[in-house]
């Protein structure tokens, strides 16, 4: 499992951390990757294949699981302007 895994359904694993959220962007990436942006109260952002998009079928307002360990995460602080 990587460090942040995308589901439609809640995973069993290790990853003890998985919440349920909203896909609010999709940016393709030059590198053959993707950002989505899932809202779940917290913004997600999250780096996968471009070919994970595809194969699950991930569209702006789905619903979808990001699960991870707790040691996979980065928190960035929002600055305000």
């Amino acid at each position: 499992m990587g460090d942040i895994v995308l589901s439609r359904k809640p995973l069993v694993s290790s990853a003890r951390n998985s919440i349920a959220g909203m896909v609010s962007a999709i940016q393709a990436q030059p590198s053959g990757t993707a950002t989505v942006q899932v809202d779940a109260g917290d913004i997600f952002r999250v780096t996968v294949l471009s070919r994970t998009v595809t194969e699950m079928d991930l569209k702006m307002g789905e619903p979808v699981y990001v699960t991870f360990k707790s040691s996979g995460i980065h928190l960035l602080a929002h600055c305000e302007d």
